[in-house]
Order: structure tokens, then sequence, then C-alpha cells
């Protein structure tokens, strides 16, 4: 057995090119698990998509919107309904929300309530939230429980911003990694003096959200690790 929990087989598929032969039956075994593993489960995000039908269920796990005891599961969703209620009625009693206003910016609303940073002026100060705005967006689009689409959002903002003082050297890898593999638009770029004005920051505090296609988001891929 491999480290991840795969058997030989499944490493030589995918050595071959025969990729997800049975990543969604591997999936269900870690999932089968009375006490879930998050290795394994991490592992898997990094190396496939997450099939539709499970998504939820494993974003919110690696997320820790939901421990990894699956006893207490109804008890910590119940709890989470709970306090998605809770925000949310009390922003609509306090007319910060209506029913005509996007998703989105509800949760946002609702995140700056329980961290207790809203404002009056919240809806002029969205900008400075915008890259979790585009989060949630995207999300809004893939989850249909609002209850999910509030705490997945949360979570994976708060997983983002794990790797803030990363982002430098992301930019800078990327800016690498563009000259050795299309040294053609990297010198080009640098010709129209565009290079630096690319929103690489952006792009990387957003996790390309509301760049690239919901679709595109929803594959994991590695990230690139420091030499």
């Amino acid at each position: 057995m491999l480290k991840d929990g795969r058997n030989f087989r499944s490493s030589y598929y995918e050595k071959v090119g025969f990729r997800n032969i049975d990543d969604s039956k591997y999936l269900d075994v870690i999932l089968a698990s009375k006490d879930l593993d998050l290795n394994r489960l991490s592992q898997f995000c990094l190396r496939f998509t997450v099939p539709g039908v499970h998504r939820a269920l494993v974003w919110k796990l690696v997320l820790k919107v939901l421990p990894f005891n699956k006893e207490c599961h109804s008890f910590v969703t119940y709890a989470r309904q709970d306090q998605y209620n809770d925000l949310r009625n009390a922003l609509i009693e306090m007319k910060y929300i209506d029913k005509a206003m996007p998703e989105s910016q509800i949760v946002i609303a609702m995140w700056l309530l329980e961290n207790k940073c809203l404002k009056f002026t919240w809806k002029l100060e969205i900008e400075l939230h915008r890259h979790f705005l585009h989060i949630c967006q995207v999300l809004c689009s893939v989850f249909f429980n609002e209850v999910d689409i509030y705490w997945v959002s949360k979570g994976f903002f708060n997983c983002v911003k794990t790797f803030e003082n990363s982002v430098s050297w992301l930019v800078e890898f990327s800016k690498n990694l563009l000259f050795k593999t299309d040294s053609a638009l990297h010198c080009h770029l640098l010709n129209i003096e565009s290079l630096h004005k690319v929103p690489y920051h952006s792009w990387f505090r957003s996790c390309f959200a509301g760049t690239l296609h919901e679709l595109a988001l929803l594959k994991s891929r590695r990230r690139p690790q420091r030499k």
C-alpha cells in the first residue's frame, strides 16, 4: 500500500495516463470510516476532482465546518443552522439585508456581524473585502444550501488567509514559471511594461475566484513547493 492509502495498481494506472480509475470508490472508502482521516481526505483532494455528489460533505470536512467524528455530524449541523439563522434574522431585523440582496453580499454582512465589524456603511466598504466576495460568488453557484454557502465560504476564506504571507513568493514563482515555459510571452510583457501590472496578488488572494470559470476552480491541483 502507498502512503496515501491507495494500492500499487492505482498508482501504476496514474503513471501510464489512466487517471481517476477508482477515485470515486476510494473516496467512498474514506467516507465510510467511523472516524474520518483528514490526511487521507486531503491527499484525495490534492490528487483528484471531488465528485459533485460528495462535494459539500468533503469541503465541510476539510474546511473544518464539520468534525471528523461522524457521530457528531447531526449535532454540529443543527448548531451551524441555528447560528446561521440567528445572524441572518438579526440582519433582517436591523434592516441591513433584504430578499433582493445577492446571497454573496448577505454572506459578507453575516461574516462582518459575527466578527463584530459590521458598520452602517458596510456596503460602501465591500471593496475592502472583494477577495472574500469573489469566493462567495463562486460558491453561491456551486452550492444550493444557503447554510452550506455561508460556512464553506467562511472556512474557505480562513484557509486562504493562512497563506497570506506566501502570496509574494507565489507571485515570484509565477513570473519565473512564465519565463521558463513561455519566454516569448514573458519578453513581450516586459517590453510593453505590463508584467508587473498583472493582478497576481488579487488572483492568489481570491484563489482565482472571479477570474477563472467555476468549473476550473473545482478541479484540485497541487500547490508548488518551496525549494
